[in-house]
């Protein structure tokens, strides 16, 4: 998946304020425009709207832009020559303003922009990647968008993400963390169930270490517990950062297993974000089985929950995952 979590020069548009879709939610301009004046002495009179530099951008002049296109990479932090000349003509991060300022204010307004910092993060990651723990990254991510990592759940394992070619994304993690894919427990509920799957579809797997021998990753759309029968779609929100990260890890994905509901809806609002269009239709996912969806050329499979209660209520839906693993396998393989 091509890194869209970062624009050429190492922003990030998803918490800028006058991105396109947050004017869209919550016009902030404004505000944006007086912290811009506060921490970098601009004083814009018309704050515009943008839709990131990959879409629409509204500085086609931008030299980081141009350099970045001609040379064929996704952002600087793919550049040897990182940080440059023409970098600095973009750079939005400036330590001793931090110090000076308030750090809430910083968060909210200013931190989209500090992109010399998150470029160093992510070459960092990259020297790093052979193997890595993606509970580390991800609670590392979780407290970058302010939210409190202890409190969440992640995939506590160490792989090389280049391994993964599938993932498949839960829709809630366990309110009891034993029950968890990934809980060090002997037998959790999430991996009782969703190993009797495989099985059905012909992977024989003891371990969450045998599924991520097989290039297949298991997450969750959300790492907080439903407090009760649905998600909030602001939690859904609050925690998008995290999962965009988490499918930027993988360069050698090719298939997204969407399994339920707040797992496309979820996905859904990645994709509304960036296209302003849904990858999933919004219908039952028995009227979508036999259609092909594709997201970014990857495969994606609109499929059911295969944990939890849902599975002893309705079965027959345990035949039509593994119908749908076997599917992914063929993709994959």
């Amino acid at each position: 998946m091509k890194n869209y979590e970062l624009a050429m020069c190492g922003c990030r548009c998803y918490l800028c304020k006058a991105y396109t879709p947050n004017v869209q939610k919550s016009d902030q301009r404004k505000e944006l425009a007086i912290m811009w004046h506060k921490y970098y002495g601009l004083d814009p009179a018309v704050m515009d709207s943008c839709d990131g530099c990959r879409n629409h951008p509204s500085d086609e002049d931008c030299p980081v832009r141009k350099c970045v296109l001609e040379k064929g990479l996704r952002h600087c932090g793919d550049c040897g020559d990182f940080p440059c000349g023409v970098f600095y003509k973009r750079c939005g991060s400036f330590p001793e303003k931090k110090k000076k300022f308030d750090m809430d204010e910083y968060n909210e307004y200013m931190l989209a922009y500090d992109n010399e910092t998150r470029l160093k993060e992510y070459q960092l990651n990259q020297k790093l990647r052979c193997t890595m723990n993606i509970k580390t990254y991800l609670s590392g991510i979780a407290a970058q968008n302010g939210l409190d990592a202890e409190s969440l759940q992640f995939p506590d394992c160490e792989l090389d993400p280049a391994s993964i070619k599938a993932i498949m994304i839960n829709e809630v993690v366990p309110k009891n963390p034993d029950d968890w894919f990934y809980s060090e427990t002997q037998d959790p509920e999430n991996r009782r169930t969703a190993f009797g799957i495989f099985e059905t579809a012909g992977l024989l797997v003891k371990r969450m270490r045998d599924v991520l021998d097989l290039g297949i990753y298991i997450t969750a759309a959300v790492k907080s517990p439903k407090d009760g029968y649905t998600v909030e779609p602001a939690v859904i929100r609050a925690q998008l950062p995290i999962l965009e990260a988490e499918l930027a890890l993988f360069p050698n994905l090719r298939v997204i297993m969407l399994m339920g509901d707040v797992a496309k809806k979820t996905v859904n609002m990645m994709s509304k974000g960036r296209t302003k269009k849904n990858i999933i239709p919004w219908q039952r996912t028995g009227r979508m089985r036999g259609n092909e969806y594709h997201w970014d050329g990857l495969r994606v499979f609109p499929s059911y929950i295969m944990t939890g209660k849902n599975l002893r209520i309705e079965p027959g839906k345990c035949g039509t995952i593994a119908e749908d693993i076997r599917r992914m396998m063929d993709v994959i393989k």
